[in-house]
């Protein structure tokens, strides 16, 4: 769990241990420890159509995941409660958001709710209000030109970000620290150049993480070896297969990693491996 401050740190040292030793799990072929986290895929519902994301991609209607489900797997982890991961589609566009963040508070969880942005503002209160909530995880993918070229919304770096300042600053308001802000950016061509004056960026606005990752690809066979088995449960569309936002050299990605790190003072930061490095440097982690 990413923590921040001695308190955060204690409430995490405390959610570890509770996460790996409250249950072992009855296994066909011995025992399995409890997991630590637990992804909820709510929706496939987003209000974008990102040319770095295959959701919108995927083939079918527009899918929610019932709320007997979620509850059912709410109330099957209740004596282990692993730290979820609420996520998309675009999370905040789930019908059953309201009974998920309520039920999940009076089960006793901690959530990280990922979302695009967009509706944070609408959010905003219910979020706040709730307990369970520790974290929020917002895409913000480089500067405002890379951004709103990615996400093929005119205007969209800056309405995120206006709301993501109303957040930070009704946080100050009440004094708190929770929820967390979280920014998550992908490492692409159209990026890369742009992730230094995100990171500065980030510094003034007072976020607390700031996750760099990569886009991940498929060749055609690949895709195709995935569809033939699981094609009828997760199908994955061909997208970005060799493309052009791949495009991106090892040189001209480590410059700008170096550059992330020199304006980075407050914000936590965590990056993709590169060969032969350690695991943790300059306080800054590895993914």
């Amino acid at each position: 769990m990413l923590v921040s401050g001695r308190r955060d740190f204690l409430l995490g040292v405390r959610f570890a241990f509770r996460s790996r030793f409250r249950g072992w799990y009855q296994r066909p072929h011995g025992r399995a420890p409890s997991p630590i986290f637990l992804t909820l895929e709510v929706t496939n519902r987003c209000n974008m159509a990102c040319r770095h994301c295959s959701q919108h991609r995927r083939p079918g209607e527009e899918t929610d995941l019932p709320w007997e489900t979620v509850a059912g797997v709410l109330d099957d982890f209740r004596d282990r409660r692993p730290f979820l991961q609420v996520t998309g589609g675009e999370t905040l566009l789930y019908p059953d958001l309201s009974r998920l963040l309520e039920q999940a508070e009076r089960l006793g969880y901690g959530m990280v709710v990922q979302t695009n942005g967009l509706l944070l503002d609408r959010w905003q209160e219910a979020l706040l209000a709730c307990r369970a909530v520790k974290r929020i995880a917002v895409s913000l993918d480089g500067d405002a030109v890379a951004h709103d070229a990615l996400r093929r919304r005119p205007g969209s770096f800056a309405e995120v970000w206006r709301a993501l300042e109303r957040l930070q600053e009704e946080k100050r308001r009440r004094g708190r620290r929770l929820p967390l802000l979280q920014v998550v950016t992908t490492i692409n061509a159209v990026t890369v150049a742009s992730l230094p004056a995100l990171a500065e960026a980030l510094e003034r606005l007072g976020a607390d993480f700031l996750v760099l990752s990569h886009l991940y690809f498929g060749t055609r066979e690949q895709v195709e070896k995935h569809n033939a088995r699981w094609g009828g449960t997760f199908p994955y569309a061909p997208h970005l297969e060799e493309g052009e936002l791949n495009r991106v050299s090892e040189e001209e990605l480590q410059a700008s990693l170096r550059e992330v790190r020199n304006r980075l003072r407050t914000v936590r930061y965590f990056e993709p491996p590169r060969r032969g490095a350690n695991v943790e440097q300059r306080g800054h982690r590895h993914l």
